[in-house]
């Protein structure tokens, strides 16, 4: 139809198949610009293709919501300590290996038992839920998952906004979900995360993180115990400073802006 095409911001690849590659080759001279995650992304699209005219690595465009004159500190119960989790189905590792999902359940499970040990409230909650036709409902996970647990089960729908009130009223995240892990990274709310896919292990170690995530394949009850050894378990979860989300948030603004001025000069 003749429409400006962007994308952003992506994780690509690998490009492992025939298929994948040829698509891929077929899509690139389409696009306007292409904006990626991470330089992992970035290299397995060059190996296929030469890349669009604008194209960059930018941090994802969640990270953009970030405001700083509104991060207000809230009062948080210190005897009631809440920790939010959020939970997926899936069926492979985070590479594309075989994953024993019996083995997520019994580590998200010994999680949350641990923590209610210490005193702590465990809510699941997740940014994929509550949304009508929408074929994925991390909610019915959350339940599976949970049974017969003291977890309370969020299953609304929570805008972006909605979602960064709940986490900033929270002292632990545990995110199998990316983007709930990046909202809890703008909250400053500390945050484990589960890798269920290369997206989540980038993001975490090129923030310097990367103590912080685990791939979804290596998650086991023992994985979950050795959170709680030395009795502090937000010791192993990531916090970004102020001046670090600045620079993100100053960094992921950046493609909205080169597309308004692209979209200005063209309808001018």
């Amino acid at each position: 139809m003749g429409k400006p095409i962007y994308l952003w911001t992506q994780s690509a690849g690998p490009f492992k198949d025939a298929r994948a590659r040829a698509l891929i080759e077929r899509l690139t001279p389409q696009l306007d610009g292409i904006f990626f995650r991470d330089e992992r992304s970035r290299a397995a699209w060059s190996s296929i293709s030469a890349l669009p005219s604008s194209e960059s690595v930018a941090p994802d465009c969640v990270f953009g919501l970030h405001d700083g004159s509104a991060q207000v500190p809230l009062q948080r119960d210190a005897d009631s300590p809440l920790a939010l989790i959020s939970v997926r189905s899936w069926g492979q590792g985070a590479e594309g290996g075989q994953l024993d999902f019996t083995a997520y359940r019994a580590a998200m499970r010994r999680i949350a038992v641990n923590l209610m040990s210490q005193g702590w409230r465990c809510v699941a909650v997740s940014t994929c839920q509550g949304v009508a036709g929408y074929n994925v409902d991390d909610a019915n996970t959350a339940r599976s998952i949970f049974d017969g647990l003291d977890v309370a089960i969020d299953s609304d729908f929570h805008t972006p906004d909605q979602l960064v009130q709940r986490i900033r009223s929270a002292q632990l995240v545990v995110a199998t979900r990316m983007h709930l892990a990046i909202l809890s990274l703008i909250s400053q709310t500390p945050v484990i995360a589960i890798a269920y896919e290369p997206k989540s292990l980038e993001l975490f170690r090129s923030l310097g993180r990367g103590d912080a995530v685990i791939e979804i394949e290596k998650t086991s009850e023992n994985w979950a115990d050795s959170l709680f050894v030395d009795g502090d378990v937000i010791s192993h979860a990531a916090k970004l400073s102020l001046t670090e989300l600045e620079a993100l948030s100053e960094r992921a603004r950046i493609p909205a802006r080169l597309i308004r001025d692209r979209l200005h000069a063209r309808i001018g």
